[in-house]
């Protein structure tokens, strides 16, 4: 992802807490943001990203995301 701070990249309804990687630093260049030992136990998994920019100026993007088995 690239973009300004504080967005994230979550994994929920999986069968376990939800879980996230937060993009800590603006960028204007790609950088990976993981989350690993996601453990599917319902059949399931929500993945998406979200922020808290109230201001409304924030932006994101996003290219190459891989969901798959450990």
């Amino acid at each position: 992802v690239k973009g300004t701070a504080g967005h994230q990249l979550y994994v929920k309804n999986y069968g376990g807490a939800t879980q996230s990687a937060t993009l800590l630093n603006a960028t204007n260049t790609y950088t990976e943001l993981v989350i690993r030992d996601i453990n599917v136990t319902n059949g399931s998994a929500e993945i998406g990203f979200w922020t808290n920019d109230p201001a409304g100026n924030g932006w994101l993007n996003a290219d190459d995301v891989t969901f798959y088995k450990q």
